[in-house]
């Protein structure tokens, strides 16, 4: 969105260079006539001459200084005096040079020096030392040969007599019958049949198919002209009597601009004592008007003020909103009353009409009482028909029963004939059953003669076949009593074999107990060995350390030698460069020193005005001011009003910022937007801002313009 007038024009910083630059030379002459007075003390003097010079470098005059220093007479003496001492010393030193030559013409003397000390070889430190090894004794008699590990002791019987010779393993067999003669050459299998009588007379044509059918009455009054279809219904109350209902409340943003207005003229003297306070206590911390810590300081405060400007206008519309809540609850109060009032007069019409439509049920029911006694009467006379009907039935049905008589008759009669064919079939049948059942007897009778033969052959076999389970079991008797006395033996070895296991096992222990003295006796040795060792280990340390600690004299001694020897060389490197050091000494000596003059307070260095800089400032500041302008109806109301809690609960309108008319003062119209509406200067919250009117906006663009619920209008300013 652009603002009123055109960007300021660039400065001519040519010009500001050459400005700074022409005070700077200035300023330099101004701090050399400062910095160069005439100093007359006690020592001297110290003046200053000038002349005018060309300078090569660059062509121009410049001012060339000569220093002059004048020495007190005493002083000037003084100093002669050092002179002359300097230059006597020098003369000396010089007279020093032939006897360095001749110390320095001679080669070092190595000769009467002290030899060197030489270490002697190390003394053999003993290692050496007797082996007892041999001396162990590693071996103790086992006395396994004592050790009783068998014995004999006979040994079990293993063998009885099983006596299975005189079991009896077969029975003599008796001959048996097994051939029977089965007569069925003398059997009769056949029968001769008699003739059967197969053809009976139905008697069909007797039979009566057909009954009179009577006609039934189908024909009812079903006195449907009679019902009450139809109630009457009555009057229901479809519309309420809000006449003398409140009126619907507006909201009275007057009022809220009242409530704002008193409370904003409230918070001004307190905004501005605080603003007052803030600056009073920056100045005594030493923040100047304008630095950075100057700004932010009152940045912040604005900040909080504005904030607390934005709390004011909605503790206003909430106090507006709660006056239209309240008219709007008395409203709905009647509302509700003129409710209640149309549902009483709608209930007492619903009575009325139950009642009617009771009254239309009764004589409905009156209808069909008289029409199910017409239809009764017509269910009467269909009953009558239908016995009639019934008797026809009736009648037929006991001629078919006589044809049916007739036919059972002549089918009786078939029947008998049948059975009499059918009695002479079965007397044939049995002579023959009677013929056969005699062949039957005398097989029979074969056969039992048969079986006794074999009954009698079998008693024999069992006969024997006892005499043979006898005869077996006296054998096992005789085997039983075998192994019995088998087992006594075996019992009596088993007892003989414990016996000699205690003794052997006592034979044993005691050659274990030998074994574990000869152990002991051995072990004991051994260690009286590992005793007589150890001894002879601290021998050799002992030894070992003696020839250490002589070791180490040694190196003392040599250290100590070698000590002197460095003595004397150093002794005769010293004596050998005396002269040239005393020569030294004398050039070195006691410097003449320029005697200097006390010194003065200079001037301190002055900075020139930031010419240059400032420029550059008054035409950041304008070009900042003129985007600012630019910038104020683009996107921000100048960065001093924060949205405050409303842009924090709804991240989405914080591109929505006040401008209703109502909240501006001092509006001034300075240009036309591409929407058609204006662009104004204005001040809103005690801040000069730049942007639209929202009414006029939301005229055109309604969807820019929305209504915050403090009930002031928002454009967004982004979209635009």
């Amino acid at each position: 969105m652009g603002g009123k007038g055109s960007p300021p024009p660039a400065p001519n910083y040519v010009g500001a260079a050459e400005a700074q630059a022409d005070a700077s030379r200035e300023l330099t002459n101004i701090q050399n006539f400062a910095n160069r007075p005439t100093i007359n003390t006690p020592f001297g003097s110290q003046t200053w001459q000038t002349s005018s010079q060309i300078d090569p470098a660059t062509g121009q005059n410049v001012t060339s200084w000569t220093q002059n220093n004048t020495l007190a007479p005493g002083l000037e003496a003084a100093l002669n005096a050092q002179v002359g001492t300097q230059l006597g010393r020098s003369e000396l030193a010089g007279d020093f040079m032939g006897r360095v030559q001749n110390e320095y013409s001679q080669p070092f003397n190595w000769g009467n020096l002290p030899q060197m000390a030489q270490m002697n070889a190390p003394s053999q430190l003993q290692t050496g030392m007797a082996d007892y090894t041999p001396g162990l004794n590693t071996d103790v008699a086992s006395r396994t040969n004592n050790v009783v590990g068998g014995f004999n002791f006979g040994g079990p019987q293993m063998g009885v007599n099983a006596m299975s010779g005189d079991l009896a393993r077969t029975t003599q067999t008796s001959n048996l019958q097994q051939q029977f003669d089965p007569m069925t050459g003398q059997m009769r299998t056949g029968t001769g049949t008699t003739p059967v009588a197969t053809g009976f007379d139905a008697m069909q044509g007797g039979i009566q198919r057909g009954v009179q059918n009577f006609g039934l009455n189908a024909q009812f009054n079903p006195m449907a002209n009679d019902l009450a279809r139809t109630a009457q219904t009555e009057s229901v109350q479809r519309a309420l009597q809000m006449g003398d209902n409140p009126a619907l409340p507006q909201f009275d943003s007057s009022y809220r601009d009242r409530v704002a207005s008193s409370l904003m003229e409230r918070m001004q003297p307190v905004h501005e004592r605080q603003q007052q306070q803030l600056e009073t206590q920056l100045a005594n911390q030493g923040f100047t008007t304008g630095s950075e810590g100057y700004t932010r300081a009152l940045a912040d405060l604005q900040q909080r003020q504005a904030a607390e400007r934005f709390n004011a206008l909605d503790t206003a519309g909430n106090e507006a909103q709660r006056l239209f809540s309240m008219g709007m609850g008395a409203r709905q109060q009647a509302f509700n009353e003129d409710v209640t009032g149309g549902q009483f007069a709608n209930q007492a019409a619903q009575q009325a009409f139950g009642q009617g439509l009771s009254a239309n049920q009764f004589r409905n029911q009156a209808t069909q009482q008289a029409f199910n006694q017409a239809m009764g009467a017509q269910q009467a006379g269909n009953q009558a028909l239908g016995q009639q009907f019934q008797q026809g039935v009736t009648a037929g049905q006991f001629g078919n029963q006589a044809t049916q008589q007739a036919f059972n008759q002549a089918m009786g009669a078939n029947e008998a004939f049948n059975r009499a064919q059918a009695q002479r079939f079965g007397q044939d049948l049995s002579a023959n059953q009677f013929a056969n059942q005699a062949l039957g007897q005398q097989f029979q009778q074969n056969m039992a003669a048969g079986q006794a033969g074999n009954q009698a052959a079998g008693q024999a076999f069992q006969q024997g076949l006892a005499a043979n389970q006898f005869q077996n079991q006296a054998a096992q008797q005789a085997f039983n009593q075998n192994l019995g006395a088998a087992q006594f033996g075996n019992q009596a070895q088993q007892q003989l074999f414990g016996q000699m296991m205690n003794q052997a096992d006592l034979a044993n222990r005691a050659t274990g107990q030998q074994f574990s003295q000869d152990l002991a006796s051995q072990q004991f040795r051994n260690q009286a060995l590992g005793q007589a060792s150890a001894l002879d280990i601290q021998r050799m340390n002992a030894q070992n350390s003696a020839l250490s600690q002589q070791q180490a004299l040694n190196q003392q001694f040599a250290a100590f030698q070698n000590q002197l020897r460095q003595q004397a060389i150093a002794e005769q490197m010293q004596r050998r460069g005396m002269s040239l050091n005393e020569m030294n000494a004398l050039l070195s000596g006691q410097q003449v020193n320029m005697p200097q003059m006390p010194s003065f307070v200079s001037a301190q260095r002055s900075e020139t005005p930031n010419i240059l800089g400032a420029t550059q400032m008054g035409y950041d500041a304008a070009l900042g001011a003129y985007n600012a302008q630019q910038a104020a109806g683009a996107n921000t109301m100048g960065g001093l009003f924060s949205l405050g809690s409303a842009a924090l609960s709804n991240p989405a309108a914080s591109a929505f910022m006040f401008s209703d008319r109502r909240l501006k003062r001092n509006i001034k119209r300075v240009g036309t937007h591409a929407t058609g509406v204006g662009i104004y200067e204005y001040t809103m919250l005690g801040y000069p801002q730049v942007g639209v009117m929202a009414q006029e906006l939301q005229a055109v663009r309604p969807d820019l313009v929305k209504r915050h619920q403090n009930g002031y209008l928002m454009v967004n300013y982004g979209g635009l």
